[in-house]
């Protein structure tokens, strides 16, 4: 029965992963951006996007792509030995550039964690920008 429940929790975990499961739209400093969610429907029958992300979300930096009128910005921290991690964006300025800031929250010494590789990380949407886009992270520390 252990073992059944073990398994289960870490099949939830790796189901879920890093990334949120609900798009969020929210303007920040003026520029809408909504978290894609990758396990939607929508976005599985996007084949070039779809490709795009399963090529680049394990690769740390920041990935960009145009595609039919939205730029897609994908941040990616890498590869983490557990869960735990959460990313959420603290802000999104638009100048020249547009520029990225994102929060790591790293798991608490105290929680319990899954002991399994993960890649942390954010794919974000906003109406196709030509402009640089520079990428900027802090990490938050329990």
């Amino acid at each position: 029965m252990k073992k059944a429940v073990v398994f289960l929790l870490i099949a939830g975990f790796l189901v879920t992963g890093c990334t949120t499961n609900k798009i969020l739209k929210k303007p920040i400093n003026n520029v809408d951006y909504k978290i894609v969610d990758t396990y939607s429907d929508s976005f599985n029958s996007h084949k070039e996007l779809r490709e795009w992300y399963l090529d680049n979300y394990k690769l740390k930096g920041k990935h960009t792509k145009n595609l039919q009128g939205s730029t897609y910005i994908l941040i990616s921290l890498g590869e983490k030995r557990n869960g735990g991690y959460k990313m959420e964006v603290t802000s999104i300025e638009a100048t020249d550039k547009i520029l990225v800031n994102t929060n790591l929250i790293e798991p608490s010494p105290d929680e319990l964690k899954t002991m399994i590789i993960t890649y942390p990380h954010l794919l974000l949407a906003i109406k196709e920008d030509v402009r640089n886009i520079v990428w900027e992270n802090t990490v938050s520390k329990p």
